[in-house]
């Protein structure tokens, strides 16, 4: 996924390196493999194609040969790519006749001897209907975009915008007020600046980690179940259960100046590497007013 989000190279991250700086990792011939199969089986087959192609040029130890050519065949014929199916099949029996194919020999003989366009009209067909096929691919290009998008941006020209600190005129604000910044005024959204401590975030991180469950969807007929829509770990903190969430929900209170008494409890997900969440719509009750932290 973040591959796809970031429209990061296959090149240069079989190579070790991310957006132009090189990661400590040695990335593998196995490691390649490994990659490709999963676009395979997700049906992303150019890139499991571009993945297939690096972990032939770093054949070694951790990988065969066979391996590669035998996933080759098929991802290549997926892709319509008739001519490099043939290529890669042929290559296989000449250095490997003996060889037996990971997929059942009989499906295996079947697509090879297919027609790869027709193959891969009939995979972009299912790619697009596990891929929740309810968002449009232009939707997800501009949600992707979001993802893209710098943190803490400006939404709208910058000159109408402005950052202060903000008391309400109480008495204790004025001794500690927020730093509040404009994003965007209509509808408002504000970015506040050191609002919870590192200690304060340790200490629900501590407490929520035993609690994480896999994050679940809400399905029309009133249940709920894991969702490749929603992949990370998800728990609720009510109040009472922990001195440092209650005071940060204090804290909360005073700097939106909201009454929160009819508020959800606080809710701690973990996205995780790579973890999403596909545009939605909470409609359990008229929530006017939300307020995220991002612990790094």
């Amino acid at each position: 996924r973040l591959q796809r989000t970031y429209g990061l190279s296959t090149e240069d991250l079989a190579r070790g390196w991310v957006l132009g700086s090189p990661a400590d990792v040695n990335i593998t011939g196995v490691d390649c493999l490994n990659v490709a199969l999963y676009y395979h089986q997700e049906y992303h087959h150019l890139l499991a194609s571009q993945w297939l192609d690096h972990a032939l040029a770093k054949l070694d130890n951790s990988v065969t040969s066979t391996a590669v050519l035998d996933l080759a065949v098929l991802s290549r014929c997926y892709l319509g790519d008739t001519a490099g199916s043939v290529s890669a099949l042929t290559e296989l029996l000449t250095n490997f006749p003996d060889h037996t194919p990971a997929t059942h020999l009989d499906k295996w003989q079947k697509i090879t001897s297919s027609d790869c366009p027709q193959q891969k009209v009939t995979r972009e067909k299912w790619r697009k209907q596990i891929e929740f096929s309810d968002v449009s691919e232009e939707s997800m290009d501009t949600f992707h975009s979001l993802c893209r998008a710098v943190t803490g941006s400006s939404l709208q020209a910058q000159h109408v915008l402005s950052c202060r600190y903000v008391h309400y005129n109480k008495t204790t604000l004025r001794l500690r007020p927020f730093r509040a910044e404009e994003l965007q005024l209509d509808p408002p959204v504000l970015l506040f600046h050191d609002l919870i401590s590192d200690a304060e975030i340790e200490g629900i991180y501590r407490l929520s980690i035993p609690e994480l469950h896999k994050s679940e969807v809400l399905t029309e007929d009133g249940f709920s179940y894991p969702s490749k829509r929603r992949t990370s770990e998800t728990t609720v903190i009510e109040s009472g259960d922990s001195i440092v969430m209650d005071r940060v929900t204090r804290r909360m209170a005073e700097v939106t100046n909201l009454d929160i008494s009819t508020a959800e409890e606080s809710h701690i997900t973990r996205y995780g590497l790579g973890g999403e969440n596909l545009p939605h719509v909470d409609f359990f009750d008229n929530v006017r007013n939300v307020l995220l932290f991002q612990f790094n």
